[in-house]
């Protein structure tokens, strides 16, 4: 059911951007002004009752998978902790005055999200804990994601751990905690996410839709989000765009082709990718790509790939499948299984060392079609 008229957020009034905020969709602190965050009930649970038990953590680590709703459940939680009427609109326009929120800022100029978050906005969050509150209560410092603090950043973030004010919250978001300081992972209490179970990730696509008034994917193109999301809600999102369903098209068609490759196919999707502003279709195609071939790595194991997908096996997943059963011979796994691993390290260097994006998406499908030669004939 769509929010009533009322309480529906104005998705056109918030106009600077949000770093990992998907066009057309509302941002996290939106959703979560609307309902209680979808599938994590019992990760709220755990928060409201060390809360009514006196025992609430002044630091918090919200892990998981990126994309699960970490975000969404820590501004849901915030709004909880700043129990007064006007909390959730508050939170939602980014107004509260005992809430701040640290994620990479946007420069004006460059038009570009910094690339890591730098120490002067852990300084702004030191000027707003030594200023009297605003309103009587607690006070939320939110960090998404804590894995973008540069070094100054975490050192200072440190500082403030060990010796938190009075009444103040500490929630930090962290998709790969082991980029944090050690010291900072051990002055928090860990709050581990799991990715959605199947009904409630429609549930959350659903809702996402709903708020942005547009229709919903349906049929077999829902399966296909579903089963390469992984229960993930923002990244079903980002393939249900036009931009990621034709992603996930010309990347079936490739898998469907091999052993067999058109360079020519491959050098254009390469390019439309990699040109300035098309880095989230670049992160989409990497991300589907490998998650293609982790899926057949896993349909060699298990007669049910769905199962092992976390789906039903009633899924109409043919467009999916066509392509991969093709490849299903059981003494070839090894060889995709390295090549997996090639691709995912490959893809770690590049991002760390900025390497160019556009060669190494013609050494992944290189790569690619020569495994499938190997193991194909």
């Amino acid at each position: 059911m769509p929010p009533p008229a009322s309480t529906a957020p104005d998705l056109a009034a918030h106009t600077v951007p949000e770093f990992g905020q998907l066009e057309g969709f509302a941002p996290p602190r939106v959703t979560a002004s609307l309902a209680p965050p979808i599938g994590h009930e019992k990760a709220l649970a755990t928060l409201q009752a060390a809360r009514q038990q006196d025992r609430l953590h002044h630091a918090w680590l919200i892990t998981g998978p990126l994309g699960i709703g970490k975000a969404t459940l820590a501004y849901h939680f915030a709004g909880q902790l700043l129990n007064d009427p006007h909390a959730a609109r508050q939170i939602a326009s980014s107004t509260h005055p005992n809430l701040r929120c640290l994620s990479r800022p946007f420069n004006e100029k460059t038009k570009k999200f910094a690339a890591a978050i730098p120490v002067a906005e852990i300084r702004q969050i030191k000027a707003f804990l030594a200023a009297t509150a605003a309103q009587e209560g607690y006070r939320v410092v939110l960090v998404d994601q804590a894995d973008d603090l540069n070094v100054s950043a975490a050192n200072a973030l440190l500082k403030m751990l060990e010796e938190p004010p009075e009444l103040t919250v500490f929630m930090l978001i962290s998709s790969e905690p082991g980029r944090l300081l050690p010291t900072i992972r051990s002055r928090c209490r860990t709050l581990a996410l799991s990715p959605l179970a199947p009904p409630a990730l429609e549930k959350a696509l659903l809702m996402a839709y709903n708020t942005a008034h547009l229709p919903p994917p349906e049929g077999e193109a829902l399966a296909q989000i579903m089963a390469l999301s992984h229960g993930r809600p923002r990244r079903a999102l980002e393939m249900s765009t036009d931009s990621g369903r034709e992603l996930m098209a010309q990347l079936l068609g490739i898998f469907s082709a091999l052993p067999a490759l058109d360079y020519r196919q491959v050098h254009a999707l390469a390019d439309k990718v990699t040109i300035a502003g098309a880095e989230r279709d670049f992160e989409m195609l990497i991300t589907l790509l490998l998650d293609l071939i982790h899926r057949l790595i896993r349909s060699m194991m298990t007669k049910d790939p769905n199962e092992q997908a976390g789906l039903s096996a009633q899924a109409p997943l043919a467009a999916l499948e066509r392509p991969l059963s093709r490849l299903k011979d059981p003494g070839s796994m090894i060889h995709w299984a390295d090549l997996w691993r090639e691709l995912v390290k490959e893809n770690q260097m590049t991002a760390a060392l900025n390497l160019d994006k556009r060669n190494f998406l013609i050494f992944c499908f290189d790569r690619l079609h020569t495994t499938a030669r190997q193991t194909m004939g």
